[in-house]
C-alpha cells in the first residue's frame, strides 16, 4: 500500500533524526521534529483504521509508533506522556507476541527503566522479567525454525541483563530501618540475595559481551573488577581470578584502557594477593594449633611433631585467559534510542561513580551500560567462552576450594608490586582517601608477613617498616578535614606498637 510505504520513508527520517546530537542550548530540538513526523504517521493511519480489510494492519503499526512516541517523550524529560504512549502500545502488541517480540523487548525495557528511575524497583523487576520471558520466545521460535536470534534481539537481552543487575543491587530489604528512617546509621545495603542476582547478571553481562566481542575494553574492566571484588568479599577464589585473568588480557592488550582504570587493576590485584596471605597465614596458625594439640595429647614436645602438609585453601594464582573475541568499540551516538526495534533504549539512571555491577549502599546502580549490537556485516565472533558465561555461577562449588598455591614470599612479592604500581596513580596530592588506603594495605601485607618469620628481630623490622609508612601521615593530613583517617592512622601505630612490644 503507498501509505505505508510512505510510513517507511518517514520512519528512516525519524531514525536519522534520532542519531543528530544536539547543542546543549537547545539538546531536544531534532527530538522534536522527529516527534512531529510520528505524530503526522499516527494521522495517516486513520482512513486505514476505519477500513475493516486494514484495520488489524493499522492497528499494529499505530501501535509501534506509540512505542516510538513513548521513547521519544523519554528522552526529552517528558516521562508522564512518554509512559502513557507505552501504556497505549503494550496491549495491541500483546496480541501478536511472536511478530512483535523484538519491538515488545524493547517496550518492556523502557518501562523498566522508567519504573526504576521512580524508585519502584519491584516495577521495574517486573518489566524487566517480562523482556527476559519476550527473548526466551523469540529464541525458541528461532530454534523451531534452525536459526539462532538476531544480533539486535540478543544485544537487547544483554541490556536486560544489564538493567535487572543495576536494580538487584539498588534494592533495600523491606525490614531494613531506612524504610521507616532514612536516616539510620545501621548498614541498609542490598539483600545479600539481591546482591548475588546482580552479580550472577553482570556476569553473564560481560560474558555475553565478551563472546560477541562488543565491548568498550575501559568500561568492561572496570565492571569486572567490582565483579572480581564481590567474588572475593565472598571467598570465591576461583570466579575472582577468572574475572581478574580476563581483565589483564583486555588491560595488556591496550586497547583503549584508562591509566584510572589500569591503577584499579593493580589496586585490585594487590588486594587479590593480600587475601592469598592472609589465609596462607590462616592455614599456618590452624596446622600449629592442630601441632599443638596433637603435642599435648601425647605429651611432647610441639617440634618434634610432624604433620602432614594437607590441603592448603590459599586462593589460586590467576589462570591463563583463553582466547576470545577482539573488541569493537561503540560509536559516540550508539545509547541514544531509534525508531527500529533494533534499536537499545536510553541508558538507566546513574549517580555519584563507585564500584561497578555491585552498587553501594544507598546508592544508585551506576555500571555502565553495555556496548550496541553489532552492525550489520560485522562477522561473527569465535567459539564462546568460558571463562565468564551463563553457566559460571552454577558451578560446582568445588571450584571454590583452590589448591596450595605460592608460599608467602611469592605471594608477599605480587601483592607489593601491584599495589606500589597503583601507588603510582593514586598519589597524595590528589587522592588522599585512596593514597592513605593503600597504604594501610601495604602495612597489612608487612603485618601478615611477619606472621611467618620466626625470627622476632625480623619481625620488628617487618613492623618498623609499617610506622615508617604511615606515621608521616599524621603530621601532614589537616585535621579539620581528614579527623577519620587520622583517628583511623593513630589507632593502627598502637597496634603496631604494641606487635613490636609482645
Amino acid at each position: 500500500m503507498a501509505e505505508l510505504a510512505q510510513l517507511e520513508e518517514r520512519l528512516r527520517e525519524v531514525e536519522a533524526l534520532n542519531a543528530v546530537v544536539d547543542p546543549p542550548e537547545t539538546p531536544f530540538t531534532s527530538k522534536y521534529k522527529a516527534r512531529k513526523i510520528l505524530e503526522d504517521c499516527k494521522a495517516s493511519l486513520q482512513p486505514l483504521l476505519e477500513a475493516e480489510a486494514t484495520r488489524p494492519l493499522a492497528l499494529q503499526k499505530q501501535a509501534y509508533l506509540d512505542y516510538l512516541l513513548g521513547v521519544n517523550f523519554i528522552e526529552c524529560e517528558e516521562t508522564g506522556a512518554g509512559e502513557e504512549h507505552l501504556k497505549r502500545a503494550q496491549p495491541v502488541l500483546e496480541e501478536r507476541p511472536q511478530e512483535n517480540g523484538a519491538t515488545l523487548q524493547l517496550l518492556y525495557n523502557q518501562l523498566g527503566i522508567l519504573w526504576s528511575g521512580r524508585g519502584d524497583l519491584d516495577q521495574a523487576l517486573g518489566f524487566l522479567d517480562q523482556a527476559g520471558q519476550a527473548y526466551a520466545a523469540l529464541a525458541a521460535l528461532a530454534a523451531s525454525q534452525g536459526s539462532a536470534p538476531s544480533g539486535a534481539v540478543e544485544h537487547q537481552y544483554t541490556l536486560t541483563l544489564f538493567y535487572k543487575a543495576q536494580v538487584y543491587g539498588y534494592k533495600v530489604p523491606p525490614s531494613c530501618p531506612a524504610h521507616r528512617f532514612p536516616g539510620s546509621p545501621v548498614a541498609h545495603g542490598p539483600d545479600p540475595e539481591d546482591k548475588a542476582a546482580s552479580a550472577r547478571c553482570i556476569e553473564v553481562t560481560l560474558g555475553r559481551q565478551l563472546k560477541s566481542g562488543q565491548y568498550v575494553p575501559n568500561e568492561w574492566v572496570n565492571n569486572a573488577l567490582g565483579l572480581a571484588g564481590f567474588h572475593l568479599e565472598r571467598h570465591q577464589w576461583a570466579k575472582a581470578a577468572r574475572v581478574l585473568s580476563e581483565c589483564q588480557e583486555i588491560i595488556a592488550s591496550g586497547a583503549g584502557v584508562e591509566d584510572a582504570t589500569r591503577a584499579n587493576m593493580a589496586l585490585t590485584m594487590g588486594r587479590y594477593h593480600l587475601t592469598r596471605l592472609e589465609v596462607e597465614r590462616d592455614h599456618k596458625w590452624t596446622r600449629e594449633l592442630q601441632r599443638q594439640r596433637e603435642a599435648k595429647e601425647r605429651g611432647v614436645d610441639p617440634q618434634t611433631i610432624s604433620l602432614a602438609e594437607g590441603p592448603c585453601l590459599t586462593p589460586p594464582a590467576l589462570p591463563a585467559p583463553l582466547a576470545r573475541a577482539p573488541a569493537r568499540p561503540a560509536p559516540a551516538a550508539a545509547s541514544d534510542a531509534t525508531p527500529s526495534p533494533q534499536a537499545a533504549p536510553q541508558a538507566a539512571p546513574q549517580a555519584a561513580p563507585q564500584a561497578p555491577a555491585v552498587p553501594a549502599d544507598g546508592a544508585a546502580p551506576t555500571a555502565t551500560a553495555p556496548a550496541p549490537a553489532p552492525a550489520p556485516g560485522v562477522p561473527e565472533s569465535r567459539a564462546p567462552r568460558h571463562l565468564l558465561s551463563e553457566g559460571l555461577l552454577a558451578a560446582d562449588e568445588a571450584d571454590e576450594q583452590p589448591p596450595e598455591g605460592a608460599r608467602a614470599v611469592g605471594i608477599f612479592k605480587e601483592a607489593q608490586r601491584h599495589l606500589d604500581a597503583a601507588l603510582q596513580y593514586y598519589k597524595l596530592d590528589g587522592f588522599v582517601t585512596d593514597h592513605v588506603a593503600i597504604l594501610q594495605d601495604v602495612s597489612s601485607l608487612h603485618r601478615l608477613f611477619a606472621a611467618f618469620d620466626p625470627d622476632t628481630g625480623n619481625k620488628c623490622k617487618l613492623h618498623k617498616r609499617r610506622l615508617n609508612l604511615l606515621e608521616p601521615l599524621v603530621g601532614i593530613l589537616n585535621p579539620s578535614a581528614f579527623w577519620g583517617l587520622l583517628r583511623t592512622l593513630r589507632f593502627e601505630l598502637g597496634e603496631v606498637y604494641l606487635e613490636m612490644e609482645t
